[in-house]
């Protein structure tokens, strides 16, 4: 997120009937996919803590991850 944004701006929205598309951030390997060795290596640099940190500069929330201690704000 740009610097100076406050974390107000950040949540969650659903309908209020309660129904709607849930979706997440998950990475999978389809079992008959083409190439599977590349798909794991994929996997593998985007799990890598540098890329990781890199990434989820893009989406303004940090994911439970290894290697980066919770600090309080």
């Amino acid at each position: 997120m740009p610097k100076g944004t406050s974390v107000d701006v950040v949540g969650y929205w659903f309908p209020k009937s309660g129904r709607g598309p849930v979706a997440n951030d998950t990475m999978t390997v389809m079992s008959g996919g083409k190439n599977p060795v590349l798909a794991h290596l994929f996997l593998n640099y985007m799990l890598d803590l540098p890329n990781v940190l890199e990434n989820i500069t893009f989406n303004g929330y940090m994911q439970p991850i290894q290697g980066v201690p919770p600090r309080s704000s």
